[in-house]
């Protein structure tokens, strides 16, 4: 698979099926409701309408504590194969 950089991930992911473009990684997956249910964090190098997202459970954590976080974070680049 291409999820090589997760090896060491136990938590959940859902895989969807929709378009995920570079730019959207962050972005919620929202629920029919609109609740989020998700965070965006890939998309596939092998399928074009499969992404990867980590549930609300797995970044609750981070999420809830990302107003004490006052560094600037460079971000990686994309990878679009």
């Amino acid at each position: 698979d291409n999820l090589e950089d997760l090896e060491e991930y136990t938590g959940e992911v859902y895989a969807i099926r929709g378009v995920v473009r570079p730019g959207n990684s962050g972005g919620p997956l929202l629920t029919a409701d609109g609740r989020v249910a998700g965070t965006v964090f890939a998309m596939s190098t092998v399928d074009a309408q499969t992404g990867y997202v980590l549930t609300d459970a797995a970044t609750a954590s981070y999420l809830d504590a990302a107003s004490a976080y006052s560094e600037l974070v460079t971000p990686g680049s994309c990878m679009v194969g």
